[in-house]
This record gives structure tokens, sequence and C-alpha cells, in this order.
């Protein structure tokens, strides 16, 4: 099986995906599956491949396509630290799962002379674990294309007519042609990589089955041509209890017009804004959020109710505010127990660093 898990860049009606499926079905009989979503971060990357991690088989290929976006938004609402944790505890998961992890960057457009500081740690990380990595200014250069920012057609998406996209496509078939069904045992090198990665991130994943059973409440199935998904929709007032006071790493949640805002339960406490801007013309999104709670960790979630936002509300990105009450629905949680023994300084700056943009959001 081929995966396909990243940005826009990895769902574009035109772009090197579709194209990298149909070869790879009719020239190697590799049936695919794509779990990409636009607009987000290796945050919303790492909860869906823990979702559906119980169908990645060993010897099955997954494409990494998230740099693009890890360097335009994390700053929006993430702190970096988390979101490289995210791709970290991804690729650990797939790496156990025997599967063959490349790595795709597609640079931004103003980024093209050079990697930015998000894409060189994942370089980084990738020569650690001997992964492949393929980067679109390699192709550019190989092609000798003169002037590559006119092969864009806006700030990060590749145009359909450049020979950028074939070339992609090329150098991914070629790679799945030579290792995929292959199951290779982990190298010494990955092995200590993976410990120490693993021991950096003591995060756990509640998927909807397991939010469901916490609730009562049976999951929604939301559908549409790219997807299928479970989610649980919280309604109004009704709370999420976790079995220890966590902190909340990042919330999936699948946004609609009509959505509310995710409350952390706290008197005093900002909600999170999870609906669907109007000028966005679609039934449904998937969104990744974090939580704007004062007090660092929680031990429920919350659809708010209409008193809750006296205290404010927050908008990550990709949400728009709006203080009106709705159900909220989630389709999995990161979380991590304040007991796993990271500094509680990363902590407290995490949450800082919302509240200051809490206040901006007023």
């Amino acid at each position: 099986m081929l995966w396909i898990v990243g940005t826009s860049v990895s769902i574009e009606a035109n772009g090197y995906a579709p194209r990298l499926a149909q070869r790879a079905r009719d020239e190697l009989g590799v049936a695919h599956a794509n779990l990409s979503v636009g607009d987000q971060t290796s945050l919303m990357g790492c909860m869906r491949v823990l979702g559906q991690q119980h169908r990645i088989a060993a010897g099955d290929v997954v494409i990494w396509e998230y740099s693009l976006l890890d360097t335009l938004l994390t700053i929006e609402q993430f702190p970096p630290e988390d979101v490289h944790r995210a791709r970290r505890l991804a690729w650990s998961c797939l790496l156990e799962r025997g599967a063959r992890v490349v790595v795709l960057m597609t640079p931004p457009k103003r980024h093209l002379a050079e990697r930015s500081l998000h894409e060189a740690e994942i370089a980084n990380d990738a020569q650690a674990l001997g992964l492949r990595c393929i980067d679109l200014r390699e192709l550019i250069a190989a092609l000798e294309l003169v002037d590559p920012a006119a092969h864009y057609r806006d700030d990060r998406h590749p145009r359909a007519d450049s020979p950028l996209i074939d070339a992609t496509v090329q150098a991914l078939l070629d790679d799945l042609a030579e290792h995929h069904g292959r199951v290779a045992a982990p190298t010494v090198r990955q092995r200590t990589v993976h410990k120490r990665w693993r021991a950096d991130i003591p995060w756990q994943w509640l998927d909807a089955a397991a939010l469901a059973r916490h609730t009562g409440v049976p999951t929604t199935t939301f559908r549409n041509s790219l997807l299928a998904i479970e989610a649980v929709a919280l309604p109004v007032d009704a709370r999420l209890g976790l079995a220890t006071t966590t902190r909340i790493v990042s919330v999936g949640i699948v946004s609609t017009h009509v959505t509310g805002g995710l409350w952390c339960g706290h008197p005093g406490c900002a909600p999170a804004a999870t609906r669907l801007p109007l000028d966005l013309h679609y039934d449904f999104l998937l969104r990744s959020t974090a939580l704007p709670c004062v007090r660092a960790a929680t031990d429920a979630l919350a659809a708010a109710p209409a008193w809750a936002y006296a205290c404010g509300l927050w908008a990550g990105y990709g949400q728009v505010l709006c203080h009106a009450p709705g159900t909220v629905a989630v389709f999995g949680l990161l979380h991590e127990p304040p007991s796993a023994g990271r500094g509680q300084n990363r902590l407290l700056d995490a949450v800082r660093a919302l509240a200051a943009r809490l206040n901006r959001g007023r």
C-alpha cells in the first residue's frame, strides 16, 4: 500500500498525488490511500497517522509532505517544539509498523533559495533515521529551471503544468518500485533515535471510539469526496471527562459553519473557536486546535455554554471568532499527563504563548 500524508499540495486534483496514484496502480499494481489535509501542520498529520495506524502494514510506503506548512503555519497557534514532536511521533509510529517513510519537501515560494529552519530540522531528523528525503529544490536544479518561482501558482503550490510535478512523481515512483513490500529490520541508528524520541514524547492518543466510550455519545460519520471520518459531536455544555488531569497538546476537530467553542471547563478560561468561516464553501474541514487553558492542564473538555464566552474567545488558524454556542465535533486528541516528565518551563511557555494570542483575539 502507498500512503500519502500531507498538505493541500498532496490533494490537488492536478497535482503530483493523483498522477502518482494512477501510475503506482497501473505500473506496479500498488493501491493507495490519501490521508492529507490542507492548511494544517504535522500535528494533523500525526493525528491522521495515529487514527489509521491499524491499517498500515509492514512493507507499506508512506510519503510525508508537511514541511511546507510546518514552515508557514506553526507560529499561528502551536509551539514549534510540539509540531516537531508530532512529526517525530508519527514517524516513530510508522517505523514501528514496518513502513518505509519518504519525506517530500515542497518549499514555500519565498524559501526556494534555501531551507527554512523548520525544513532544516526535518531534514536533519530524516538523515538521523536514514529516511529518503526528496526536496523540490534538488528537482529544480536537475531540471535546470531558470526561474523556479515562475513554476508556482501562489506562495506554496507548484503549477500543474510545471515539469516539477512529473519529476516529483517519477522520483517517488522510482523509490516505490524499489522498496514497496520490502520489510527491512531497523538499524542500530534508527533504534537509538527512536528510543530517544519516544522518551521525549510521552503523548497519548484518544480516537473517536475512545472518546465515545468516555462520553456515551455515539460517533457521527463525516464524509466527502476525499475522506470519511468518525467524530464525537459534543452537545452544548456536554463534558468529555478525561481519566487524569492532562495537558492538551492538540484536538482534532471537524469544523463546520455551526460548530461552537471548545472549552476546558475552568471558570476564567476562554473557549477555542471551532467554526468554519462562511467564505469557505465546504460542508466541513478537519482542523487541529490548541486549548487556551490558563491553568495549563485540564481533566475535561466541553462544548462551551453561552456564559463561558464572557471570558473571551480565542481562534486558532482557520477558525472564525463566533460567540454563538454550538456542538463541537472531535475526532481525536493528543494529550500529555503532567507526570510524564516534560520540563515545567516548556509547558508554562506554551500556556503563556496561548494566553498572549487569546488577548490579541478578544
